[in-house]
């Protein structure tokens, strides 16, 4: 899987969690670290739905993911 051949493939621009659901107040799936790659998916409102390869265990995952923590390698700004 190359993620850089993805139209949405973003990075995580601080420690993030990802969620279960796309609400605060809800199970925390994993914490990503800085800098980490991702393919967003799905958008919804403040939430990216997004996939990833979990750092524990290296398998593909899905979860939710404020937008305003990932942002765009190649032009550098927060995605919207």
């Amino acid at each position: 899987l190359k993620f850089k051949e993805y139209k949405e493939f973003r990075i995580t621009n601080r420690v993030t969690k990802i969620m279960l659901k796309p609400k605060t107040k809800t199970i925390t799936v994993v914490l990503l670290p800085k800098n980490f790659k991702v393919i967003v998916l799905q958008i919804h409102h403040k939430w990216a739905f997004v996939s990833y390869i979990n750092p524990k265990d290296n398998l593909l995952e899905t979860g939710w993911i404020m937008k305003k923590y990932l942002y765009s390698p190649k032009k550098n700004y927060f995605i919207e």
